[in-house]
């Protein structure tokens, strides 16, 4: 008999255990929010109060709590493209509770290596509720996909009005349960009942849960770690799902009395909340249909192929991605649309990314919601194989990066282009391009990154750099105010360059996390976005550092210390780490229009030099092209 009930060697079994939070002990004063803070106005405590009483953990503090501690939060503003929360990140960078005051945020968690998106958050919705109570890292990466305005509310301001949380137990599982979308549709009182019948159950790797054919009488909710579902077939079990945090299964055997319908086991060390059948069939009962949609075919299927890497065998369904740009003839400019083949997901996901545009039908269905429309703007740069332009994407508003690459220039080495590809789609780093979609036509590869207005390091060097007169000591006689003057370039100032280095320190130190070493490190390949921060671009030549030498005879560098041998040197000793990653240390500098103007003119000059002169392939070449590419 399989383990239906939850019960058996290897399983730990108990009321749902809270994570110590730090509390506030002794006698406390009113922490001070940031410099120039904007604190909340009297006129949004009423809608704010609204948001927070979403959740659990406000709603049994009293209102006069509640408002005190409405007016103590602060508003930060998230540029299009930002990172507002890391996935992982702990720290100062994992103390704060927002609630949207306007914009668009996606929210992004890494499964099986890659950034899936899996909420979206808008005008009057909460998230990094658990960072109020709980020392724990973020479990999700939050991005802007518009330029959004937050309130913020701090940890320790939250902790001085709170001191010390009530029932502890009881509050981490509301707090789950306040993230599970099937249950998002129940009341108060219905999740507060759920919180004192539910009951832990943890299973460690390899281990069945449920079992094929057995009788079932527990409904399970995934409160971490991961599963897989599989199906008896005739050629055998056939992977049909892939459980992540807050899916659930086993509803079937209790809606239907059915038997259970197909075996789950533990593909890492699964903690599961568990539901007696009376409880269930009472309280959630009622959203059998929102359920029967979550585990329909359709949603599954898209699930599924999301988690598949390149080359896989299931078929990742294609978008069309139309590109507008001028073309220059001998009577003006005409406009030419080039037809691309991209993702059906990436495309769904940006057309989602913001406010749609005035005169576009909300209601486009069919090819029409399935089709990118990019407009064609102005050349930023490029290399020896590529191009990159401003592109706007139509339905949204929001403009991105275009990077264009001839697939004839690159087709002898496409190991640097997946390279590119793979690391780009799944980086979630404040300091790093990142990518949102790839798509090709008959003869270029196409990515579209974030927009990074403010040029690149090299653009900074040159715009400050400047000449001076030193005295520069001769002999023995001209020494002091008798030595010659000697001109000679000075660069940026040492605050700047430290911000810069820092910044690229604290990206480096993410990737070497995730097993990626970054190996192309130049002025040119370190962006500047709007705001003055940077950002690492250009992964081509990056290689998992799994593949690289462990004898220290045979590379270059140590494995112990890594990054904290740079970060805790004498000439970073100022630097406030945590400040600087989680971009609340203002950028010392800001992009100006002359930093670039000057590469770009020369970009254009060239541009029009060339225009006409593209090499043409053979069928040969186009059919070796296509060959190659065929997974981009």
């Amino acid at each position: 008999m399989g383990n239906s009930q939850g019960k058996g060697d290897g399983v730990i079994q108990g009321r749902a255990k809270a994570i110590t939070g730090g509390a506030v002990k002794g006698k406390a004063t009113l922490p001070k929010l940031p410099t120039n803070a904007i604190k909340s106005q009297q006129e949004d405590y009423s809608f704010i109060e609204n948001a927070l009483g979403r959740l659990l953990l406000f709603t049994r503090l009293e209102t006069a709590m509640q408002r005190k501690i409405v007016s103590e939060m602060y508003e930060r503003t998230v540029p299009a493209g930002d990172i507002l929360i890391k996935e992982g990140d702990t720290g100062l960078a994992a103390s704060e509770l927002y609630v949207v005051k306007s914009g668009k945020f996606e929210v992004l968690q890494k499964r099986q290596g890659q950034n899936v998106r899996v909420n979206i958050k808008e005008r009057g919705d909460c998230f990094g509720e658990i960072s109020l109570m709980y020392d724990t890292p973020r479990t999700a990466t939050v991005a802007a996909t518009m330029d959004a305005v937050v309130w913020a509310l701090d940890r320790q301001v939250f902790r001085f009005f709170v001191r010390e949380l009530q029932e502890t137990q009881v509050s981490q599982v509301e707090l789950f349960l306040n993230s599970v979308p099937i249950l998002a549709n129940l009341s108060r009182e219905e999740r507060i009942r759920l919180v004192d019948a539910f009951e832990e159950v943890t299973y460690q790797a390899g281990q069945k849960v449920i079992v094929e054919g057995d009788k079932g009488d527990l409904f399970y909710i995934v409160k971490d770690g991961e599963a897989i579902v599989y199906q008896n077939t005739p050629g055998g079990q056939r992977k049909v799902n892939h459980l992540f945090k807050a899916d659930f299964f086993g509803e079937r055997a209790l809606l239907k009395d059915e038997p259970r319908m197909a075996t789950v086991e533990a593909y890492t060390k699964l903690i599961c909340l568990t539901l007696k059948r009376e409880t269930f069939q009472e309280i959630l009962g009622p959203l059998e249909q929102l359920m029967a949609r979550e585990k329909s075919n359709q949603v599954v299927a898209q699930k599924m192929a999301k988690l598949q890497p390149r080359g896989s065998h299931v078929h990742r369904p294609p978008a069309e991605v139309l590109i507008k740009r001028k073309k220059k003839g001998r009577n003006g400019d005409t406009w030419e649309v080039v037809r691309a083949r991209g993702h059906l997901d990436e495309v769904l996901e940006l057309r989602k990314g913001g406010t749609k545009l005035e005169g576009l039908d909300p209601g486009a269905s069919g090819k029409e919601a399935n089709t990118l429309v990019l407009t064609e703007g102005t050349v930023l740069g490029g290399g020896a194989f590529s191009r990159v332009s401003i592109v706007t994407e139509e339905s949204t508003g929001r403009s991105y990066a275009l990077k264009r690459m001839r697939k004839s220039a690159v087709v002898q080495c496409p190991e640097h282009v997946f390279c590119e590809q793979a690391i780009t789609k799944n980086v979630a780093h404040p300091f790093c391009i990142r990518q949102y979609a790839s798509f090709q036509d008959k003869y270029h590869l196409y990515f579209l990154f974030d927009l990074m207005p403010g040029g690149d390091l090299m653009d900074v060097l040159v715009a400050e750099a400047k000449v001076i007169k030193r005295r520069v000591p001769q002999g023995t006689w001209r020494i002091g105010c008798l030595a010659p003057k000697v001109k000679m370039l000075q660069g940026m100032s040492e605050d700047l360059a430290k911000f810069y280095i820092g910044s690229i320190v604290l990206a480096l130190e993410y990737l070497h996390n995730n097993n990626i070493v970054y190996r192309d490190l130049k002025p040119e390949n370190v962006f500047i976005d709007g705001g003055g921060y940077v950002k690492l671009g250009d992964f081509g030549f990056d290689l998992i550092s799994r593949l690289l030498e462990r004898k220290p005879a045979k590379r270059l560098g140590m494995l112990n210390a890594r990054a904290m041998d740079i970060k805790n040197h004498k000439w970073f000793e100022n630097v406030a780490w945590e400040e600087l990653e989680a971009r609340r240390m203002g950028a010392p500098r800001k992009p100006k229009e002359a930093d670039s103007s000057k590469r770009l003119k020369e970009m254009v000059e060239n541009e029009k030099k060339t225009a006409g002169k593209t090499p043409k392939e053979t069928p040969e070449e186009l059919q070796e092209c296509e060959m190659v590419f065929a997974d981009f």
